[in-house]
């Protein structure tokens, strides 16, 4: 049995993301299926883990990484998810004229 390390724990979430079984993740890096479903459950909130992984994630916020490897510092890193729903946001967000009759202009 395998100690696990932070690399272990990024490659188990990785795997998982690109839906392997729990069995596949551990004969890909020699741990045990306990020592990956703990992980899995630690990191990930879903319905199901042992095949497929649906995680629910809606905010912007939850997509993007907030803690550094040793977990002493704060850090904010934009995920490409994070960016794409960004994206859509901004495309569903169509600014309104801004000649609405009550904003205030002033004549001049």
């Amino acid at each position: 049995m395998n100690k696990i390390t932070n690399l272990h724990k990024y490659a188990i979430l990785w795997l998982n993301s690109q839906n392997l079984s729990v069995e596949a993740i551990g004969e890909e890096l020699k741990l045990t299926d306990k020592q990956i479903q703990n992980v899995l459950n630690k990191h990930i909130t879903s319905s199901t883990i042992n095949n497929k992984t649906e995680t629910v994630k809606s905010k912007i916020k939850d997509l993007m990484i907030t803690d550094s490897a040793s977990a002493k510092h704060k850090v904010t890193i934009m995920t490409k998810a994070a960016s794409e729903v960004a994206d859509e946001s901004k495309k569903s967000n169509i600014p309104t004229p801004s000649n609405k009759p009550y904003i205030f202009k002033p004549s001049n």
